[in-house]
């Protein structure tokens, strides 16, 4: 049973999504990759909530897939905790 999991990774520059399959075997494969100019985020740090929502809203859209899960987020910054949970944008 293969497993579709998605990445987003939160960047000053810019913010990618990657979406791809896990096989039984445990390979990867890719099934989409697209990025977007970063908006209200510096070094890791989110200054401005609005334009960091609409820049990973715009990232996530281009992706293929419409309902996504297992999603896995990337980001530093200078006071960065990490909370697992289940919710939506």
């Amino acid at each position: 049973m293969s497993k579709i999991i998605n990445v987003i990774d939160l960047g000053s520059n810019k913010i990618a999504a990657i979406q791809a399959r896990i096989d039984k075997n445990g390979t990867f494969h890719i099934l989409d990759a697209v990025n977007t100019d970063s908006q209200g985020i510096i070094g890791g740090d989110v200054i401005d909530i609005n334009k960091a929502v609409e820049s990973i809203i715009s990232t996530v859209n281009k992706l293929k897939s419409v309902k996504l899960k297992n999603i896995f987020v990337i980001t530093k910054g200078s006071d960065v905790k990490m909370d697992i949970s289940r919710g939506m944008i």
